[in-house]
């Protein structure tokens, strides 16, 4: 009980705040807790102190993430080590059946990230390459058919892309909670986004995908600037109060990304504004968590600028002073 009471930040703060599909994160909580049992407890400390705490602090989301990050420590703890997937194509055939050809699925699977399989089960690994072999516009967007919650945005990856997405999410009120940012080898984007109504938090209504589907590619296009209708957006929506930013910016632990965390009033327009900042800066964002707690946002972006994490201090401490900057005006 003293250790669980020690640690009763710990999955709380890994769940929402780390890549709880990295293995090595799954590693370090191993050697914090070192049996089921304190595991078991940890757990149920962990929501109860949340619920606890206030309606804001506990909600689906941050209950899937928990959920998700218990499992995978309780498995690490069965086996010894973290769970690290192998390509494992007869199970990701099984899940496609005839639908896609065993030549197609190896040459998908070798031309992503390395922790593709670490992060994306076979179900999940059919329904992406099924998305991009039919891709004939420059972005398209389709919803998991389990998960409505769960967004697949692919298309040809590009300088702005991003940006575009969350401009055309926010101008239809569309709000991020997560996302992880996959670019294959041959310039296809695979992006995975876990989305709510940015106003009532409930599962988007499905016929606003094809607005949004239709503003991404125009946006891609340049066709359409989605800008005046965000900015209309945002002044009907916007809050009264506290507009500073709190900007913090570190290293992770794995020493792989630079962290960027944001600490702001939660509004209609912040991800978007934030997202914007990071293009202009020239990073590229590689995970997303995005969390709200008492009209708090607390944002953290894991980002490269070509290909490497940011280690200089000097450069870091420019860096969050330029972005926050950029937020406050």
């Amino acid at each position: 009980m003293v250790d669980a009471v020690r640690h009763h930040l710990l999955l709380s703060q890994t769940a929402t705040r780390r890549d709880i599909a990295d293995p090595a994160i799954i590693d370090e909580i191993v050697t914090k807790v070192d049996e089921l049992r304190q595991l078991q407890l940890l757990y149920l400390l962990t929501i109860a102190d949340l619920r606890a705490t206030g309606s804001t602090m506990w909600n689906q989301w941050r209950a899937s993430l928990l959920r998700r990050l218990y499992r995978r420590v309780a498995k690490a703890l069965e086996t010894g080590e973290a769970v690290r997937a192998t390509p494992d194509i007869e199970a990701i055939i099984d899940v496609a059946g005839s639908k896609l050809e065993r030549r197609l699925i190896e040459e998908h699977v070798a031309a992503m990230p390395g922790d593709y399989l670490d992060t994306t089960s076979p179900r999940q690994v059919a329904w992406h390459l099924e998305v991009a072999s039919r891709l004939d516009v420059p972005g398209q967007v389709s919803v998991d058919p389990r998960n409505p919650g769960r967004i697949l945005v692919a298309g040809t990856d590009r300088a702005g892309f991003l940006l575009a997405v969350t401009q055309a999410f926010t101008v239809n009120g569309v709000g991020v909670m997560d996302a992880r940012l996959r670019t294959r080898s041959d310039g296809i984007a695979l992006d995975t986004f876990h989305v709510a109504d940015d106003q009532t938090g409930a599962t988007v209504a499905p016929d606003r995908w094809d607005r949004v589907a239709e503003d991404l590619v125009a946006a891609l296009n340049g066709k359409r600037d989605l800008r005046p209708a965000i900015r209309e957006r945002v002044r009907a929506y916007r809050r009264h109060g506290d507009a500073r930013s709190l900007i913090e910016v570190r290293t992770d632990g794995t020493g792989r990304h630079t962290v960027i965390e944001v600490r702001a009033p939660d509004r209609v327009g912040l991800l978007m504004d934030i997202v914007e900042a990071l293009h202009d800066e020239g990073l590229d964002v590689h995970l997303a968590k995005i969390d709200t707690m008492g009209g708090q946002a607390r944002d953290l972006f894991h980002v490269r600028r070509v290909g490497a994490p940011i280690r200089s201090e000097s450069e870091l401490a420019a860096l969050r002073s330029r972005i926050r900057d950029r937020l406050q005006n």
